[in-house]
């Protein structure tokens, strides 16, 4: 076969190039378009590995019963939701900030909690503290999030605690939590709140948080816990993970 002359060789690579970054652009502009289709038929698209799996929640209510727990305690911000509020957000945000923003596993386990009569809290870092006008934080944020996604702002159902410690170390700030000292900086006012007005003990009451350092000073306080080590939303092996994990003796971890 004759041989191509360096500027026709040249030209053919270019045209190869060519038709190949066409078929990329084409394949980009198809899934954009299938995107664009799915959401306009009502079709939102979900984060990866949200599934519960077949008995996920069965498996964490039976465990949980067999443990003696009557009450879970669900951080809010990473667990409960997939964005983090950063402790309040702006008024004109607050839609995009609900828009697909909720765990599907805490939405599958919430009703089967309330069915075992299981009490449920909201343990938040997210606080009105100073909370200017333009935002919403604290427990309305946590109440308007519940009234957006289930009809219910779940007043009479679900107990929320809502305060960011670093507020509350003058003696003028903590004394407005009736505290004889600064808050703890993990969640221990939180659980002690709760616990207080469920009447439970900490190892009645499970925490599921996605910040390690509450989860171990909630299991030095005696509470049973669920770590969501993603921080993107509360997923189906965290419910059924223990954290932190039993030692070889048995004992958790310090």
């Amino acid at each position: 076969a004759p041989l191509l002359s360096p500027r026709r060789e040249e030209k053919g690579h270019v045209i190869s190039t060519l038709a190949t970054a066409s078929k990329g652009i084409a394949l980009v502009l198809l899934v954009l378009l299938a995107g664009g289709v799915r959401r306009a038929c009502g079709f939102a698209a979900k984060p990866p590995s949200v599934r519960m799996g077949t008995d996920a929640s069965d498996q964490f209510l039976a465990e949980i019963k067999r443990q003696g727990v009557r009450a879970v305690v669900f951080d809010f911000d990473n667990t409960i939701t997939f964005k983090h509020s950063g402790g309040r957000v702006r008024l004109e945000k607050f839609p995009g900030y609900l828009e697909e923003n909720l765990s599907p596993c805490f939405e599958q386990v919430l009703p089967k909690l309330f069915e075992a009569r299981i009490k449920v809290g909201v343990a938040t870092f997210a606080d009105a503290y100073k909370c200017p006008k333009t935002h919403v934080a604290g427990e309305e944020l946590v109440r308007r999030f519940f009234e957006h996604y289930f009809k219910d702002p779940m007043n009479d159902k679900i107990e929320v605690v809502a305060a960011y410690p670093e507020n509350y170390q003058t003696e003028a700030n903590y004394r407005t939590k009736e505290l004889d000292s600064p808050m703890p900086l993990s969640k221990e006012y939180h659980l002690g709140q709760l616990c207080h007005v469920w009447g439970l003990q900490c190892k009645e009451v499970v925490l599921v948080d996605d910040d390690i350092k509450n989860i171990l000073a909630a299991h030095k306080d005696g509470h049973p816990t669920r770590f969501v080590k993603n921080r993107k939303g509360l997923m189906a092996e965290d419910l059924l993970a223990h954290s932190p994990p039993p030692s070889p003796s048995g004992s958790g971890s310090p």
